[in-house]
């Protein structure tokens, strides 16, 4: 019995420890987090973009723009009272190892499934992102909602979700781990500024 609650217990901690973790900064919106690029802006048609959604401006029956948004951007769902939308982000070449967005006017209703292919390795809950209460002026429920993904963590897309009207999300960001060979540079580079550091330095002779 007490392998077996070992085992749990073992196999609990290795999942809270992989889970994505995230951090928000108030609106207006903030922009990406650093190392990180903007690459989907919804200003424009997203192939990569596939669900119940629509792109819209401004605020109206179906979405608000978020906190001092006034560019396109994506809410969910585009039509009826609930659905569902999914990013698809396996075409970039390197692994994401975070991402973030301009989340507005959160509410309790919303989520987001991380995704690895057709799998949900993780949901994250609107109500995790306090107060949560869909206020659309105030910058507490307008945030830039940052994600760092955790060990062995492998996103392929993000599900957003909505019961209610409605999700609104903008200018989506990530940021990517170096390929192998750009790791293998950086420390030949280091190697290299270490070894003329070793160079340069004065021969003292004992008398």
């Amino acid at each position: 019995m007490k392998t077996i609650l070992a085992t749990v217990a073992a196999i609990a901690l290795a999942t809270s420890v992989n889970a994505a973790t995230h951090t928000t900064t108030a609106g207006p919106d903030v922009g990406p987090g650093a190392g990180e690029s903007v690459v989907f802006d919804f200003n424009q048609a997203t192939p990569e973009l596939s669900g119940n959604f629509n792109l819209v401006t401004g605020t109206s029956g179906t979405g608000a723009a978020p906190l001092g948004d006034t560019t396109q951007y994506l809410v969910v769902p585009g039509s009826g009272s609930s659905g569902a939308a999914t990013l698809d982000l396996s075409g970039f070449s390197n692994p994401i190892k975070s991402f973030s967005f301009y989340w507005g006017s959160i509410d309790t209703y919303n989520s987001i499934e991380l995704l690895n292919g057709a799998n949900v390795f993780q949901t994250i809950l609107g109500g995790s992102l306090p107060p949560a209460t869909g206020n659309q002026g105030s910058p507490a429920t307008n945030v830039r909602a940052f994600f760092t993904l955790g060990a062995g963590e492998n996103l392929t897309g993000i599900r957003f979700v909505s019961d209610n009207l409605a999700f609104e999300v903008d200018d989506f960001a990530i940021s990517s781990v170096p390929e192998a060979s750009t790791w293998a540079m950086l420390l030949m580079g280091f190697g290299m500024i270490g070894f003329a550091a070793r160079r340069g330095r004065p021969t003292v002779v004992s008398a």
